[in-house]
């Protein structure tokens, strides 16, 4: 899947990260670590498309609560591998309200 996925993979992350102010900066200052994290992105994705897309929603967020390299890092760090497991993961991270919003927004999804 990676072969399939991975120039698609990468130049979704390489556009996502351009269009963050916080992520640009960070490049600017530390281009090396900012590429080690695209590259462990890509291979933590194993060439699912959508684990990339919500792991770098997860990371825009957080680079605008808190535009430090650790605690991006950080934050990528604590996400799970695998689609499901990050699914479960940001749901158990969401309080009442979010978790009923998701829950609207789902059951649009599938109708």
């Amino acid at each position: 899947m990676q072969e399939l996925t991975g120039s698609d993979v990468r130049l979704y992350i390489k556009r996502r990260i351009q269009s963050s102010i916080g992520f640009e900066e960070l490049g600017r200052l530390y281009p090396n670590q900012i590429q080690d994290l695209l590259t462990g992105i890509e291979e933590r994705a194993e060439g699912v498309f959508l684990w990339v897309v919500l792991v770098m929603e997860q990371l825009l967020i957080m680079v605008q609560d808190d535009p430090r390299l650790e605690a991006v890092w950080k934050a990528f760090d604590n996400l799970p591998a695998g689609l499901e497991a990050l699914y479960d993961a940001i749901q158990t991270s969401l309080d009442e309200p979010q978790r009923q919003t998701a829950s609207k927004l789902y059951q649009l999804l599938f109708e």
